[in-house]
């Protein structure tokens, strides 16, 4: 599958994949191809851009929060083959599973038709360095109670 530039697959049956967005539906296809392509059967699939560090679940829960529109990019699909060991259906329907998909990349189509890009979401860095500067032993302390 071109522009698959890395996969995380978890015991979760949880996929999450990092592409380089080719074209309009790109992160669709790749959804279709983890769910039809494995043996593990992966329940859920989340699609993000290159900026994206799937290995860190901030990082992907970020993109959730930041680029996902539930009407316009979660792909819900019913009664698929799954795993027998899956707790969560019941036992007459072990074998078989839901499949939740989630297109977390930028939609930057949207977009372009009024000829507009997808607003940047990454902090200004000056920004950032004088509220490091302002506030840094402030929010050190607040993560730390954490």
């Amino acid at each position: 599958m071109p522009g698959i530039l890395d996969l995380r697959c978890d015991v979760s049956y949880e996929a999450i994949v990092k592409i380089n967005k080719m074209f309009k539906g790109h992160a669709q296809q790749v959804m279709d191809a983890v769910w039809g392509s494995t043996y593990a059967r992966y329940k859920h699939v989340i699609v993000v851009d290159e900026d994206i560090d799937i290995w860190d679940y901030d990082s992907v829960h970020w993109a959730l929060s930041t680029r996902v529109k539930a009407d316009r990019d979660v792909t819900i699909l019913s009664r698929r083959a799954g795993q027998w060991l899956d707790p969560a259906p019941p036992p007459r329907e072990k074998g078989w599973q839901g499949c939740l998909g989630i297109d977390a990349t930028r939609p930057e189509e949207d977009y372009e038709y009024y000829d507009e890009e997808f607003p940047q979401t990454v902090a200004d860095p000056d920004i950032v360095e004088r509220v490091e500067k302002k506030w840094g032993e402030e929010l050190e302390k607040l993560l730390e109670e954490q």
